[in-house]
């Protein structure tokens, strides 16, 4: 999506801005990466450990992003919610935040 402006004469194109802001809460014990769909593992979130952190990533697209976590080390994977993956879309709203915590499949947690 493109957003055209005109000001004073002048036409103004410019893309559109999507976010994505997630606020992680790290279970697992370990630092580990959050890896959108259609991206490197190096260009995922890296989250540390046993910390709630927020993230925001600006992208150009609105398109869903599917969601994985690993360790980076050795590409062990980690629930996301419960799941072994999240679907999530950006939005245009800095402000929206989707919360998602990373656990290892088969434990408890109180």
């Amino acid at each position: 999506m493109i957003v055209l402006t005109y000001s004073c004469g002048v036409l103004d194109i410019k893309p559109s801005v999507y976010y994505l802001t997630l606020k992680v809460d790290n279970r697992v014990g370990k630092k580990l990466v959050i890896a959108p769909s259609g991206m490197d593992l190096n260009e995922g979130f890296h989250v540390g450990t046993g910390s709630i952190m927020q993230i925001t990533k600006e992208l150009s697209s609105s398109e869903p992003l599917t969601l994985r976590a690993f360790d980076p080390e050795t590409k062990e994977s980690f629930l996301i919610n419960n799941k072994q993956s999240l679907t999530v879309s950006p939005s245009q709203d800095l402000n929206e935040v989707k919360d998602i915590t990373l656990t290892i499949p088969g434990k408890l947690y109180i």
